[in-house]
């Protein structure tokens, strides 16, 4: 059974992962992606590059949620969101998350009962995690996926099923973005309904097409609070959008009673009318703005390979169950077809291929883990309920 496995994953969509130290920006859905230095060799030698990544740990954190939701279906304790409630809360944060490393309670643990249990239990010897104070580590270790440029360090039996790309800083820093377009539909039906604002007041009616037909918003995505300050004294004109806002406003003010009688046929309830020439605005920037504003800079584009390698380490846990077990976790690992975030959004689409340390491929088959589950279900619960008895070697 294999203990080191690479996988080569295709991008299918772009992919993503935001970046830990988010910076400040004027528009909060502004998002970087998350980046690693990584050694290139280069005609002029080796050079640090940044790369977008995704970090192994997210790979692992969600397929290990995954592989234990369908351990615990397997053994009946959980049924679509229905957990079995014999089993305490913190044994489940321990399975699913790692558990709580600030909780802890007085658990006469015994070196004896440590090992028998993680033996008995071979998905937590396989993540490891924390109960009550009592560290479990973890024999599995997840690689960053980086992607296969030319020129970056890859294991040698890997290198033969990746195609690389030549490494393009601004290739790998293209922004996408959307803007405040709206859904057609549904703005048209919203038009139509001011039909009658036309007849109290033309110009108005005029003001709110022209603010929200020929929008064009531009947003200042990446500026940092010190290059806002910078660029104080020189401010770049302003968008479309905002010059038409500033005309409609100035209208509004002009005819401040026709603009409350326009609020109080677009929303009846509202009572204050402060400022009408703000509200009237507001009111429909609410209604008409149904896209979220969102920037994503320096994603991972499509149609390129990244490459990950897992590894089962040496350590606790019976050998046998647990590279079983972590077979079983390859063959979750390689079915799964989004990785990253924005997934709504339209991306995070792959193909995962499985390849063993020689770069042949391989196909994880978990059907040994999943029988000994089946066959070892009542003891395996045994212990899940009693796992502070275990660990005191009070039962065996």
């Amino acid at each position: 059974m294999a203990k080191k496995v690479h996988y080569v994953y295709t991008t299918l969509s772009p992919i993503f992962q935001s970046d830990f130290e988010q910076k400040a920006s004027g528009n909060k859905n502004a998002v970087k992606q998350r980046t690693m230095s990584v050694a290139i060799t280069t005609a002029e030698g080796l050079k640090i590059e940044e790369l977008p990544i995704i970090s192994g740990n997210s790979i692992r954190g969600k397929n290990r949620r995954l592989f234990i939701d369908k351990t615990l279906e397997a053994l009946g304790l959980k049924n679509g969101w229905q957990y079995d409630t014999s089993i305490s809360t913190d044994v489940y944060l321990l399975l699913i998350s790692g558990g709580n490393m600030s909780k802890s309670k007085d658990v006469k643990l015994t070196v004896q009962g440590y090992i028998n249990t993680l033996n008995l239990l071979p998905f937590l010897a396989l993540f490891g995690g924390f109960y009550q104070g009592v560290q479990f580590d973890g024999r599995l270790s997840a690689g960053f996926l980086i992607p296969a440029v030319d020129g970056c360090f890859f294991d040698e039996g890997i290198r033969k099923n990746i195609k690389t790309v030549q490494f393009n800083p601004a290739g790998f820093n293209n922004k996408i973005g959307f803007v405040r377009t709206k859904i057609n539909q549904i703005n048209e039906i919203f038009f139509e309904s001011l039909a009658p604002v036309k007849e109290i007041n033309k110009d108005i009616y005029n003001g709110i097409l022209n603010l929200f037909r020929e929008v064009e918003v531009e947003e200042e995505t990446e500026a940092t609070a010190e290059e806002t300050a910078q660029k104080s004294s020189n401010k770049k004109p302003k968008g479309k959008y905002e010059q038409n806002k500033e005309k409609l406003q100035k209208i509004l003010k002009d005819n401040r009673k026709d603009a409350e009688e326009i609020i109080k046929l677009i929303e009846p309830d509202i009572t204050s009318m402060e400022e009408p020439e703000k509200i009237l605005i507001e009111i429909l920037e609410q209604k008409l703005s149904t896209q979220m504003i969102y920037s994503v800079q320096g994603y991972i584009p499509a149609g390129i390979n990244l490459v990950a390698t897992d590894i089962l380490n040496n350590g606790l846990g019976s050998d046998e169950l647990v590279t079983d077990a972590f077979a079983a976790y390859i063959e979750t690992v390689s079915r799964q077809s989004y990785i990253g975030g924005m997934g709504a959004k339209g991306f995070g689409r792959v193909d995962c291929k499985v390849f063993g340390e020689d770069g042949e491929p391989y196909v994880p088959n978990g059907e040994k883990y999943w029988n000994w589950l089946k066959n070892n279900r009542d003891k395996i619960i045994d212990v899940l309920k009693n796992i502070d008895k275990y660990l005191a070697f009070q039962i065996q």
